[in-house]
């Protein structure tokens, strides 16, 4: 990251401007509305004095408390619970630096001294509406984004690269605790590394001792980073992965409907892709979350007249729902409709790339052991290793909590820190279209450019605090 490189200034001017839109959103955004809002701020409240919550405080009461520690010094220091919010909201600016950065590095892992898989990567992920409004709340996923993507940067020089340094591994074990330091999703991650170790591991058992000693060392440190939280759950609600809801039964696909499984939402996706559209549609929601602001917390607002306070999504929903919508609710629901539609259009040739850029890294792994071909491919694996992980446990998560006639669980925030992976994955495969059809390239470029320019004010939080 060379600023006297000058084929790297289009990258570092992207990511000024990406971080310029994160600082005013970080500045601006209501606090209040997120997802679940009421119940983070209780457990930053709770945290302020150096304790954790119990569930009658906070149903989130099972979150790990990394993303919560800079808004509880500041509570604890005398700050307001909303402003202590917004330092929260502050220090994930912060969190998409360090996250950038190890972006960029696992490009120059894959394609040392070319520019254009690093520029790609971060403009893809700077087109993501998601992302934006998931770092605009005070929540766990912006930081486990962050820490997988260092996670996928320390294995891929260990592991790939052959770096011997213990430091690395140390590394690898810090971020990796650190990791299930901010969401219990970072269980998600294990699998990957396991099944890149053995990869790895795959017609060269001389690394075998390399392999499991620095495994081993990451392991152990993620474990002291992370460990007396969940021996805290455990102990204190009977298993690490507690939850505020319990398995309202057994893990069957039937749970859903088939419409939750193939219902693609035609009728209203590029027209009002707004919250009850898709009740319980998988495909049409996360779309619409992706691109947009479905649930309403981020591009909708809503605000009560009389009182002056904000109001959440459902909250909006449920004025709008009645007979004659109240005089005194202050919202833009219906003028952003048409828009959030065009959005949902627009975006669908970066969605195409992201999904052929994993289809194609899955299609790889077969071929990933012929390394005189591709010294590389280890790397690649390892990121959709990590990609079908988290779709794979965020879809038996939706299987086993499902919500049959609203469909809760359909948040692509939830699943923040898929998108840098599947983001590169898109790059690479950009590349390799150029590689083979330079005018087509080109061309897709410019449609991504065109599309992601029109879809610039969904990347702007309409919640501003008053």
């Amino acid at each position: 990251m060379r600023l006297q490189d000058r084929t790297a200034l289009p990258r570092w001017i992207l990511l000024a401007l990406i971080h310029a839109v994160l600082l005013f959103n970080a500045l601006y955004h209501d606090p209040r509305v997120a997802y679940d809002a009421d119940e983070h701020l209780k457990y930053i409240e709770v945290l302020s004095g150096l304790r954790l919550p119990t569930p009658e405080e906070t149903y989130e009461y099972f979150c790990p408390p990394l993303p919560y520690i800079a808004p509880a010094v500041a509570r604890a220091l005398g700050m307001s619970l909303v402003g202590a919010a917004r330092v929260g909201l502050i220090a994930n600016v912060l969190v998409s630096l360090f996250l950038m950065y190890h972006l960029v590095g696992i490009a120059g892992q894959l394609r040392p001294g070319d520019e254009r898989l690093k520029l790609l990567a971060v403009g893809l992920l700077g087109t993501l509406p998601v992302y934006y409004k998931t770092f605009a709340m005070v929540r766990g996923e912006p930081m486990l984004a962050a820490m997988t993507v260092a996670v996928a940067h320390e294995a891929i020089a260990i592991f790939v690269k052959r770096d011997r340094s213990w430091r690395r591994a140390i590394a690898l074990g810090v971020w990796l605790g650190l990791a299930l330091l901010s969401r219990q999703q970072a269980f998600f991650i294990l699998p990957a590394l396991a099944l890149l170790v053995a990869l790895c591991l795959v017609g060269s058992r001389g690394l075998l001792r390399f392999c499991l000693s620095r495994g081993a060392l990451a392991a152990g440190v993620a474990v002291l980073v992370s460990g007396a939280f969940y021996a805290h759950l455990a102990r204190e609600h009977g298993s690490i992965f507690s939850y505020s809801r319990p398995l309202p039964g057994p893990l069957k696909l039937s749970n859903n409907p088939p419409s939750f499984y193939f219902d693609l939402g035609l009728d209203k996706l590029f027209t009002d892709p707004v919250r009850d559209a898709f009740p319980n549609r998988l495909i049409p929601t996360f779309h619409s979350e992706v691109w947009g602001d479905y649930w309403c917390y981020f591009l909708i607002y809503g605000r009560d007249a009389r009182k002056g306070t904000p109001m959440s999504g459902l909250e909006v929903n449920r004025a709008l729902a009645q007979p004659s919508p109240p005089e005194w609710l202050e919202t833009n629901r219906r003028s952003m409709a048409a828009y959030l539609g065009r959005v949902n259009a627009m975006a669908l040739p970066a969605t195409g790339v992201l999904i052929a850029g994993f289809l194609a890294a899955l299609a790889g792994l077969w071929g990933v052991r012929r390394r005189d071909e591709d010294p590389l491919g280890l790397g690649r694996a390892l990121l959709v290793l990590l990609a079908a992980s988290t779709l794979s446990g965020y879809f038996l998560y939706m299987t086993a909590y499902p919500s049959p006639q609203v469909g809760r669980s359909i948040k692509a925030s939830y699943v923040l820190q898929l998108f840098p992976i599947l983001c590169l994955l898109g790059a690479e495969l950009v590349i390799r279209i150029g590689e083979r059809s330079p005018r087509l390239a080109r061309w897709l470029c410019v449609l991504l450019a065109v599309c992601a320019a029109h879809n610039i004010p969904a990347l702007v939080t309409r919640v501003i605090a008053r």
